[in-house]
């Protein structure tokens, strides 16, 4: 199983032996043949704020030698998905499942990059030694570890727009003016009617971009909460949520895990064979007993 534990749980892990110890949990993935999912988030929040290099090196030596592991691209996720799923049907094509996953752990942070580091890196490392790289980012390019204020702020505010871009109305138009303001912030432009088109096949098919759907569906819910008011780690957890339909587990916070839950049952209404549930825990420890079964 391809299983993504949370930060908070993977540090109780690393700093307390709780509920595990991080050689128990590596010991456990290996005998049951599990991964660890890890996406560019889980690595930045386990790198203290301080860049401390003994934590990063014991952390990450302890993960790259003892813990099996998969790499997951999760910046792509939502975007890449609607972006490539919205080009295939305007080409004719049906759409291609996508896939998150990428070899290396430098594939999840070196694109756009400064190419004369990236030369440098690969004279000295290589590709596939993760701790190494992550070591000589902390000591040089330490920023890319840590949002800003500047950065915090904005990603609120995006979650913020959205919020006040749903309205009340028919499902049908919510849903498909939430696709039209994706496909504008993916660059793509459309007719009325071909937006509409897609975005009707996208509702009918919750397993065309899945990580997309459960996302808006989840956030959906949230922001029809007058009381709800977007936070930084909102953004992280629904980030982890369009994660869900790419791994086979995942913990999640209880609310966001009851909010997963209802989403899948108005899913369901499309696609009675969604799984979604019996994926995401509200805690490590139904996790490890799922993973040890």
């Amino acid at each position: 199983m391809r299983a993504f534990i949370d930060t908070r749980d993977l540090l109780n892990i690393f700093n307390h032996s709780r509920p595990i110890s991080a050689s128990g949990l590596g010991e456990l993935f290996v005998r049951r043949g599990h991964q660890l999912v890890i996406p560019f988030s889980l690595i930045s929040e386990l790198i203290p704020a301080d860049n401390n290099p003994i934590v990063v090196a014991r952390r990450f030596v302890k993960i790259e030698e003892d813990i099996p592991h998969v790499f997951l691209q999760q910046k792509s996720l939502p975007d890449e998905e609607i972006k490539r799923a919205a080009i295939d049907v305007s080409s004719g094509r049906a759409p291609a499942a996508y896939e998150p996953y990428v070899q290396n752990f430098r594939d999840l942070w070196s694109e756009g990059f400064d190419p004369i580091f990236l030369m440098d890196l690969d004279r000295t490392i290589g590709k596939r030694k993760m701790s190494f790289q992550i070591d000589l980012l902390v000591q040089q390019k330490p920023q890319i570890f840590h949002w800003s204020q500047a950065e915090a702020e904005q990603a609120v505010r995006a979650l913020e727009q959205e919020q006040q871009a749903i309205k009340s109305g028919p499902a049908k138009q919510a849903f498909r003016d939430a696709v039209a303001r994706w496909l504008i912030r993916a660059g793509l432009q459309g007719s009325d009617s071909s937006i509409n088109q897609f975005a009707d096949l996208l509702r009918r098919n919750p397993r065309i971009a899945p990580g997309w759907r459960l996302y808006e569906e989840v956030f959906d819910q949230l922001a029809r909460d007058k009381q709800f008011k977007p936070t930084v780690n909102d953004v992280w957890d629904l980030a982890h949520v369009a994660m869900l339909p790419y791994v086979d587990a995942l913990t999640l916070d209880k609310n966001k895990v009851n909010l997963v839950q209802q989403a899948t049952r108005r899913l369901r209404e499309f696609d009675g064979a969604l799984d979604y549930p019996s994926r995401v825990f509200a805690s490590v420890n139904e996790l490890l007993a799922e993973l040890d079964a």
